[in-house]
Parts: structure tokens; sequence; C-alpha cells
């Protein structure tokens, strides 16, 4: 559980501090800063973009680039193109040469994630953070971690400190809405997808969350313009095609336009 950080939070929101303790034990952790070139790299995993992490993993050969961070990255390819078993066992070695490299961690988590391993997956996440313990998106994916193994409370907590550090981080806002509208509380899920939508408005999983908020309260004309705005971003999403052509056709009596 995260309550303590959470209620050191608040505490300091309202004004109040809460005293630092400090263990006569505690160990300076040190964390590898990755280099420009890793950094480039990196937003090619997170991307999915193939050709250019390959591209990128051509160029550290030429120059000479830190062997482990092309190990992390060579992970990071393998996982793009679904070869998690590889992606895992690489990472590993990435994480046995340098244990203080918190990428790898994460890639070594996202690829038991996506064995169905997540309890394992949601260890290597914390891992990570605890090298990063500010990371909002580390946080988001714990998050996402603890709601697979149905511990929503956890999850919540992670939420909330993703966005105390980056209140306007769009996968938090987006998964903390669905967490509310799932409990049953759609007017404040509304809320914070309606933020994520501001803050990346060209993100279609982020419209048709939206539109899925707007039908849940009866507010059938902003579901609708979710729903075009995110058809727009994709307009192959078939599930999202479904449901606003059910829309029209059950709730907007409009079969035309249920066509289309």
């Amino acid at each position: 559980m995260l309550t303590r950080s959470i209620r050191n939070w608040w505490l300091s929101l309202a004004g109040h501090s809460q005293p630092a303790v400090e263990s006569p034990l505690a160990v300076q952790r040190t964390v590898y800063k990755p280099s420009a070139w890793f950094c480039a790299g990196w937003k090619f995993v997170c991307a999915d973009d193939r050709a250019a992490l390959a591209r990128t993993l051509e160029t550290s050969i030429a120059s000479l680039q830190d062997p482990v961070e092309h190990t992390c990255l060579q992970a990071g390819l393998s996982l793009v193109h679904g070869e998690v078993q590889a992606a895992a066992a690489t990472a590993s070695i990435a994480i046995v040469a340098r244990a203080d490299f918190p990428f790898a961690y994460v890639l070594r988590a996202r690829a038991l994630r996506a064995q169905g391993m997540h309890s394992a997956a949601l260890a290597e996440f914390k891992r990570a953070g605890e090298l990063i313990p500010d990371d909002a998106q580390t946080l988001v994916e714990q998050a996402q971690e603890h709601l697979a193994l149905g511990e929503t409370a956890d999850a919540r907590d992670c939420y909330y400190l993703a966005l105390a550090h980056a209140p306007d981080h769009p996968a938090a806002l987006l998964g903390f809405a669905r967490m509310l509208g799932e409990s049953g509380d759609s007017r404040a899920a509304l809320e914070q997808i309606r933020h994520a939508a501001h803050v990346a408005p060209l993100d279609a999983e982020i419209q048709f969350e939206s539109a899925l908020l707007h039908r849940r309260c009866d507010n059938l004309a902003g579901a609708v313009a979710a729903y075009e705005r995110g058809l727009n971003l994709a307009p192959n999403d078939f599930a999202a095609c479904t449901n606003l052509g059910l829309l029209y056709l059950s709730r907007l009596g409009d079969p035309r336009s249920a066509q289309r």
C-alpha cells in the first residue's frame, strides 16, 4: 500500500509538513543516467516504431555506444516484434550487467505482462519504481498490474501518486477515469477524462473512453461528438464504429447515420 506517501502529499497540499524520518541504515541508491542516444531509442520503443528503433540500433555499432544500453534497446525491439520471451531474456542480461538501469526492469516487466505473468511483472515495475520513484509512467504501469490482480485499492494509490507527480499525465488520467467509471462514479470520471482529452486531444483511446462516460451520464450529444473525434483519429476502430452505430440506431432513432 502507498497510503503513507499519499497522506504526506495531501498534508503538503494543506500547508502541513510531515517530518522526514531517516533511517541510520539508509543506503544512497544510485541510478544510471542514460545517454541521449538511448533516450532517443526509448521513444521509439514506447511508440512501437520498429523501423526507427532498428535504425537506432544499427548506428550504435558504428558509434560505439554503451553495450548495456544497446542490449536494453535490443530487448525493446524484441518486445515491439512480439517476441516476449526473447525480450525478457535480453532485458535480464542488461540487468545483470547494470542493476541500476530502471529501463531494463521496465522492459522485463512489460515482457512478463505480455505473457500474463502479472505478479512477476508488478515486482519488476516496483524495482524500476525504487530507482525512479517520481516517474509517473512507471506508477501507471504498476497500477495496471494491480488492476490485473484485482488489487483496486493499490491501483488507486498508484494513480494518485502518478497524478501527484504529473497532474497532466494522459495515461494516469485515463486509467483513473476508468477506475472511477467502473466504480459507478461517472461524474468524477467524466471530469478526469475531460482533463485527459484537453492535454492529449489526438489520443483516440481517450476520446473513446470519453464517449462511453458521456453515454453513461446520458449525454448522448457528447458521446456522439467524442466517438466522431476518436474515429477521425482511428477510423478503423471496429468497436467504436459499432458503438456509434448502435447509439444512432437505438438511442437517437437515426438509422441513416447508423449505416454510415
